[in-house]
C-alpha cells in the first residue's frame, strides 16, 4: 500500500492538473479551426471598398454642387445690390467707362448685408472688368449703363455660354451662370 505522503502528493498533483485543465477549457476554442477564411475576409473588404467609393463620389459631387449654389447666390446678391444702387442713384450703375466696378463706393457697399461684396471661392472679386478666360478670374463688366457678370459652374448647368473676348450668350445648357442688368 502506498504511504500516506505519497497519496497526499498524488491528490495534490491531480488537483493541480484538474485546475490546469479547467483553465485550458475556459480559454480554449471549441474548434481550433473555426474562424474566417481568407476568401470571406476578401469578400467583406471588397464590399467595404465599393461602399466607400460610392460614398466618396457622392460626397465630392455634393461639395461641388454646394459651391455652385454659393456662386449663384453670390451673383444674385450682387445683382440685387447693383439694381438697388441703380434705382437709388438716378439710373446709373456703379461702374466706370472701362467696365470696372467701383468697389469702394460706400453707397454700393451699403446694399450688402456684411458691408462688402461677396468674393469667389478662391478669394477673387466678381465682375472684375475682365473677359480673359485664362486669367482664372470671374469675367464681367459693370458700366454706368449696364453690366454682365459670370461664374463658371462645376456640376450644375448654367444659363449661358462664354468665351474670351465676348459677352456671354444665353443658353439653357451652358456651363456659366451669368447675371445681366435688369433695367
Amino acid at each position: 500500500m502506498e504511504s500516506k505522503d505519497l497519496q497526499i502528493q498524488k491528490s495534490r498533483s491531480s488537483l493541480v492538473f484538474a485546475k490546469i485543465n479547467q483553465f485550458k477549457a475556459v480559454f480554449q476554442m471549441k474548434n481550433p479551426m473555426a474562424g474566417f477564411t481568407l476568401v470571406e475576409l476578401l469578400v467583406v473588404m471588397t464590399i467595404i471598398a465599393i461602399l466607400a467609393a460610392v460614398g466618396l463620389g457622392n460626397y465630392t459631387r455634393s461639395l461641388s454642387r454646394g459651391r455652385d449654389a454659393n456662386r449663384r447666390s453670390n451673383l444674385k446678391t450682387i445683382q440685387n445690390a447693383l439694381e438697388q444702387y441703380y434705382l437709388s442713384k438716378g439710373n446709373t450703375y456703379p461702374g466706370d467707362a472701362t467696365g470696372q466696378l467701383l468697389r469702394t463706393d460706400s453707397d454700393l457697399l451699403n446694399f450688402f448685408s456684411e458691408g462688402q461684396m461677396p468674393q469667389t471661392t478662391d478669394g477673387t472679386d466678381y465682375c472684375n472688368g475682365n473677359d480673359d478666360s485664362n486669367s482664372g478670374q470671374s469675367p464681367g463688366f459693370v458700366y454706368p449703363t449696364g453690366y454682365w457678370c459670370c461664374e463658371k459652374l462645376e456640376q450644375a448647368k448654367g444659363n449661358a455660354t462664354w468665351s474670351s473676348g465676348n459677352e456671354p450668350t444665353p443658353s439653357a445648357s451652358g456651363d456659366y451662370f451669368c447675371i445681366y442688368n435688369l433695367q
